[in-house]
């Protein structure tokens, strides 16, 4: 655990940092001073330096990885596999979607190293939420804070292809609100070709926001969304399911016929998340430019909830839970204290969210790194299924 509480040491002394100079160049800060607007664009630039520093930490953390996470040693035997001098026959035995295969035979072209495909992969998907972040969020740095802490950025060390194709969704979101359709659609393909259930995730979400004009409420959330995600969750041993997912994706059907229930972790998160919708629902009633993405949200938890049925699905609620890195922020900037207190909280006990987490799934732990900063000699080699 020692690499992991660093790392969130270091994460969070550069965020405080970096509200601190937030702070200092606030209008309220700034009218009480005789600061020229030389300083404050001074002061803006260090908070992105700040936010920089983050990510490239972040960055170098996640891509030296070695052996850490579930998919790991998969990928790596694939990566061996990868022939950069006859991409047909790559494409033709690839496991993986046309796009992730192109990547790795880009990768693979460079070097036969398969640790620079995880850094490479690391790079992307973390420089892709963070430009989603800075088009989308009212506090880029408080963003990258509850990235790291509700475990989204540790999300992508198990699900290498999945964490990729969020964040790219995630960017998708960001150019849609900043009305670039084009690169919309672009950007929504892209993430489909990394990892197909991209697009299952878009088609449920544009679904969702098209039956569902209004604001969500806490009487829809609880008699509508909820009932309906814990029978879908009992739905899940029925052949016709398993028939349908099958049609949708073989590997869906696989998920469903060889998963396990959830342990205790598992039902921790669907807590901590099911009350979160709850909360940013009753603080953000009277903000309607966040209504879009509270019914985002929303929609993470059905996944959680059909997740303890089958583990495996539960993945699909992170293509649903980033919105929460962009809802904290707003609730920063409520307008009634309580709401402010609840954001300042909910960052405190993002901590202990962190710590179940690293600890209740798999592969985690224990974190080597390819620079042997830290000892590989116990690692274990996680062999996926």
């Amino acid at each position: 655990m020692a690499p992991y509480a660093l790392l969130l040491l270091i994460v969070a002394f550069l965020v405080a940092l970096a509200l601190l100079r937030r702070t200092s160049g606030s209008p309220a800060v700034a009218s009480r001073t005789t600061a020229p607007a030389a300083n404050v664009r001074g002061i803006r630039a260090a908070r992105t330096l700040f936010d920089l520093l983050i990510v490239g930490i972040l960055c170098l953390f996640s891509g030296a990885r070695w052996f850490v996470g579930t998919d790991y040693l998969l990928y790596s035997l694939v990566f061996e596999q990868v022939d950069a001098r006859d991409w047909s026959a790559t494409f033709a035995s690839s496991p993986h979607e046309a796009g992730f295969t192109i990547l790795s035979l880009l990768v693979k072209t460079a070097t036969d190293n398969p640790a620079w495909l995880f850094a490479t992969v690391s790079a992307l998907t973390i420089a892709i939420t963070y430009a989603a972040i800075r088009l989308l969020s009212e506090n880029a740095t408080v963003s990258l804070l509850v990235f790291v802490l509700f475990a989204q950025y540790f999300f992508a060390f198990n699900a290498v292809r999945q964490g990729l194709a969020i964040a790219i969704v995630f960017l998708a979101v960001g150019l849609w609100r900043r009305s670039h359709r084009v690169l919309t659609a672009l950007a929504a393909v892209l993430a489909g070709l990394m990892h197909s259930s991209a697009f299952v995730a878009l088609a449920i979400a544009v679904a969702f926001l098209l039956l569902r004009r209004r604001p969500l409420t806490l009487r829809a959330y609880a008699l509508g969304i909820l009932p309906v995600s814990f029978a879908a969750r009992f739905a899940m041993s029925m052949p016709l399911v398993s028939d349908l997912a099958s049609r949708i994706n073989p590997r869906y059907a696989e998920y469903i016929a060889a998963s396990t229930s959830a342990g205790l972790g598992s039902y921790l998160v669907l807590t901590v998340h099911a009350v979160l919708v709850a909360v940013s629902i009753a603080a953000l009633r009277d903000a309607p430019q966040y209504a879009w993405l509270v019914k985002v949200y929303a929609l993470a938890v059905p996944f959680m909830v059909i997740g303890t049925a089958a583990v495996e699905l539960s993945r699909m609620a992170n293509f649903f839970s980033w919105a929460l890195i962009l809802l904290v922020p707003a609730l920063l900037h409520a307008p009634k204290l309580r709401w402010r207190r609840v954001a300042v909280l909910t960052m405190c006990f993002g901590y202990l969210y962190c710590l179940v987490y690293l600890l209740n799934y798999g592969g985690l732990i224990p974190y080597a790194d390819v620079f042997g900063l830290f000892d590989r000699s116990d690692v274990r080699i996680h062999v996926p299924g």
